[in-house]
């Protein structure tokens, strides 16, 4: 019988590691945060123009008067669909907030879980370098060259 994934080591998984963005992005997303911290709404205006079509004398932000006005102008129809997905959203935003609370479970003779503080993770979630790694999941970014996958040690026929 063929193995379906070859047997690879953490070593060999941690070298394949691929950033989580792009470091390209990065760069430039960092020199537009320092450009707005440096020059701040001028630079904010700048950036709207370049990257969504701000006219010179447009508002950054639209107030709540004018916001309701548009959602009172639009058609029965199109107002429940818009509010409907608003509220799809919104449950999906609850549940993923959900999701990365602390957890604490009682166990027979002790209890488990894990929590979640500030410092784990660096700008845009990548690794900081000065926590520990991980100990569960690996997260792969490509499939290695010639192979269809890996496992880690000891899951050999899993």
């Amino acid at each position: 019988m063929t193995a379906l994934l070859r047997r690879t080591t953490v070593t060999d998984l941690l070298a394949r590691r691929c950033p989580a963005a792009d470091p390209d992005a990065l760069e430039s997303a960092r020199r537009i945060v320092e450009d707005v911290e440096r020059r701040g709404e001028a630079a904010v205006r700048e950036y709207a123009r370049t990257f969504d079509g701000l006219a010179e004398r447009e508002p950054l932000y639209i107030e709540r008067p004018a916001l309701t006005a548009a959602l009172d102008a639009l058609a029965a129809a199109d107002r429940e669909r818009l509010e409907r997905v608003a509220g799809r959203i919104r449950t999906f935003a609850q549940a993923q907030r959900n999701a990365i609370a602390d957890v604490s479970l009682a166990i027979p003779g002790g209890s488990a879980g894990h929590r979640l503080g500030p410092g784990e993770f660096g700008p845009a979630g990548g690794r900081t370098g000065k926590e520990a790694p991980p100990r569960q999941g690996v997260r792969g970014c490509r499939r290695p060259q010639g192979g269809t996958g890996g496992h880690l040690p000891g899951n050999a026929g899993r």
